[in-house]
């Protein structure tokens, strides 16, 4: 309801308008949207953010040339990382629990994997556009 509501309001294209009013760059436009995508997964679900955030951002990658494969690639990289990074960090919260650790014992080695690993994957999904294409035009989509 939310997502509809938004839509009737024109957020997507205003959203669009701001952000190609503060740069035209689209090197610049996918980090923004990195970022803000990450940020809003460290306060929501990843499943809500896929179903909701992402798709008022869709005109505004597409606009610049984005695939929308490729854009799912994003949001699903910087959705995933923003659940595992603290303050809410439900998929963390969730992997303590089952291993019946203290979650001050898994915020550092978290953070550091975010940092080392999963910032430079989702940077090479974002800039290189035929890791996510590759599979999907090999079977002609």
């Amino acid at each position: 309801m939310i997502g509809r509501i938004m839509v009737a309001e024109g957020v997507p294209q205003d959203l669009t308008e701001a952000v190609t009013g503060v740069t035209d760059s689209t090197i610049l436009i996918l980090l923004l949207v990195n970022a803000f995508l990450i940020f809003v997964g460290m306060i929501m679900d990843d499943l809500s953010v896929t179903v909701v955030i992402a798709p008022l951002m869709m005109p505004l990658v597409i606009s610049h040339g984005v695939d929308p494969v490729h854009y799912a690639s994003i949001v699903a990289c910087s959705a995933v990382i923003g659940a595992n990074s603290p303050p809410v960090a439900p998929i963390l919260y969730m992997a303590c629990r089952i291993g019946k650790v203290s979650i001050h014992h898994a915020v550092v080695p978290a953070l550091q994997l975010i940092a080392f690993v999963a910032l430079p994957v989702m940077l090479l999904v974002t800039f290189v556009p035929e890791l996510s294409l590759f599979l999907p035009r090999l079977l002609g989509f």
